[in-house]
């Protein structure tokens, strides 16, 4: 009996006790987020290419006058650009200063009182066609 009572001493004495706090576990640091797989059905975009704009630009032109005299080319401007038009029409944009007007007949408003020494030039209309051929824009 001693054996029993010393045990139940013992029992109830740890019964008593107070359980130690369990240690916290330790902490971890956040991980990253997880970046999503990549989309295998998607198509890259093509790299984008820088767009180009060629400009031909030439000064004072004149083509011919039929004022206040005929002063025509004797193949009426047909071939007149023929040697430039290739360079002309390679550029997208080809600009140039016609130093006269297009058009057929008509008395200009400016009024010299020396021809030999006043300009005016006329061209007739159908030399547009010339300009645009050669590739005037």
């Amino acid at each position: 009996m001693r054996r029993i009572a010393a045990l139940l001493a013992a029992a109830s004495i740890t019964a008593c006790a107070t359980q130690p706090e369990p240690e916290p576990a330790p902490v971890e640091p956040p991980k990253p987020p997880v970046a999503a797989a990549p989309d295998k059905t998607r198509q890259p975009s093509p790299p984008v290419r820088p767009m180009t704009i060629s400009v031909a630009n030439v000064g004072d032109m004149m083509l011919g006058t039929d004022y206040p005299e005929n002063h025509l080319p004797d193949d009426d401007g047909v071939g007149f650009l023929a040697d430039v038009s290739p360079m002309l029409r390679r550029a997208d944009i080809t600009v140039g200063n016609l130093e006269g007007v297009l058009m057929d007949g008509g008395t200009p408003r400016k009024e010299c009182k020396n021809p030999q020494a006043c300009y005016l030039f006329r061209s007739p209309a159908r030399y547009s066609t010339y300009l645009v051929d050669a590739g005037f824009d």
